[in-house]
């Protein structure tokens, strides 16, 4: 039996927990994983500084859970300090607790690195139990000794388009991307747009570019009214609203919604806008500062000039369950998604699955999700707030044909992003790889 260990250490909260719960829930359903024996090893805190729980029915005789940092005393205490968890009780100690932590990390042999919870000395040690090892999101630190085969995902090349060229940020995101390049065997993308992304920066890695489309978890019961009643009276939602998702970064470009719900106010077709992610309370009024600071307050200030006001206009949920998402999608009028940059884009399908309409920018992976979907898409330039505005306008207006549309839709969505495909492919790839280590240890 082959032994294969998932390993996600980032855990970017929202897209990377649905993508690792999607792909383990078609681990267990297909035959092909029979074979194998897979281990998730994983962060215990994400990228929203939160304890991430794995659903029991998520595992099984061949599937498995390994938290990292989790193995030593000291490591248990130190781990979550290193998520800027603090000392329950004493705030002030996130800080302090985190820079020691960390620099604990970096210091000393591997030995005692691993024995500190360090996830690069913890990932080296653990290849040695695997015959191949599958990275979802590796990009956020350099490549460890690594001494199994190695499959990654270039999920995006996010630092490329929005950091200053030739900054410090850059250098390293750019240091430790190229370690990974160099040491994988396979590099799993997400999508063609993507793969050319990847070929056009790194052509010398093309060979070993494949793309494999995420899939969109399906097969559970639609909520009930009667649940999508009680998530809407318990965030005290407005019977028709917007809904976006994700980080209030500038990549997502939460500021040209906005301006695009402002333009609809001074029309006098006002629609209100939902914002779902770890930093979204951010944007209420009087929230301290946080996340990219500057940006949220930019996009405060154009909700103040837009006349835009919390509990009428604007409504900022934060960070919700994966259940809750799903209700949003179903409540929703339309799901917004102005982003300047994804390597995939996950949210636009789950909305569509849902049958909420989806009004998207015009970016190389949406485009080629509305391309295989028939064209079901609201497609706008990104960062143009009118074209924005005449979009949702046109929704908000077609309200039944729009939704219609899109619940025509999810059969396809269903049909071309599958869980079970995505599996399938992962695991024939491993085998690959794998099976090309045998041959050069035993020609």
């Amino acid at each position: 039996m082959r032994r294969l260990a998932i390993v996600e250490f980032t855990m970017s909260a929202g897209g990377v927990e649905r993508v690792l719960k999607g792909l383990a829930g078609a681990l267990l359903d297909i035959p092909e994983a029979e074979d194998w024996d897979v281990t998730l090893l994983l962060a215990r805190y994400n990228s929203a500084h939160k304890k991430v729980e794995w659903p029991a029915e998520l595992t099984g005789p061949r599937l498995h859970v390994e938290w990292m940092g989790q193995g030593t005393a000291v490591s248990r205490t130190l781990d979550p300090l290193a998520h800027a968890q603090g000392i329950p009780g004493l705030p002030f100690t996130r800080i302090p607790g985190y820079v020691l932590a960390r620099t604990l990390w970096k210091i000393g042999p591997e030995g005692f690195r691993a024995l500190v919870g360090d996830s690069r000395a913890l990932i080296s040690r653990a290849s040695r139990r695997f015959d191949a090892m599958l990275f979802t999101y590796p990009f956020w630190l350099e490549a460890p000794p690594l001494h199994c085969p190695v499959l990654s995902s270039p999920s995006d090349l996010n630092f490329k388009h929005f950091l200053p060229e030739g900054g410090l940020r850059q250098r390293i995101h750019e240091k430790a991307l190229r370690t990974w390049l160099a040491r994988s065997d396979r590099l799993l993308v997400y999508c063609e747009a993507m793969a050319n992304e990847l070929r056009h920066f790194y052509p010398e890695y093309a060979a070993r570019t494949v793309p494999v489309p995420l899939g969109v978890t399906t097969g559970r019961a639609p909520p009930t009214p009667e649940s999508l009643a009680a998530l809407s009276l318990q965030h005290g939602l407005p019977e028709r609203f917007a809904l976006m998702t994700g980080w209030i970064t500038p990549h997502k470009d939460p500021l040209v919604a906005v301006q695009a719900a402002a333009e609809l106010r001074r029309r006098g077709t006002p629609i209100p806008l939902v914002f779902v992610g770890p930093n979204a309370t951010e944007l209420a009024d009087g929230a301290p500062p946080g996340f990219n600071a500057a940006y949220v307050a930019e996009v405060r200030r154009a909700m103040q000039a837009g006349g835009l006001l919390h509990g009428r206009d604007i409504f900022t949920l934060g960070y919700v369950s994966d259940a809750e998402l799903e209700g949003l999608f179903h409540l929703a009028t339309a799901y917004l998604f102005p982003t300047r940059y994804e390597g995939f884009g996950l949210p636009s399908l789950e909305a569509t699955l849902a049958g909420c309409p989806a009004v998207v920018s015009s970016i190389p992976p949406l485009l080629e999700q509305d391309r295989v979907l028939g064209g079901v898409y609201r497609v706008f330039e990104p960062g143009d707030a009118k074209a924005l505005a005449d979009s949702l306008a046109w929704v908000l207006d077609n309200e039944p044909a729009a939704r219609a549309t899109a619940r025509a839709a999810s059969a396809r969505v269903a049909e071309h992003y599958d869980w079970k495909r995505t599996a399938r492919a992962y695991l024939a790839q491993a085998a690959e790889v794998i099976s090309a280590r045998d041959e050069v240890r035993n020609p």
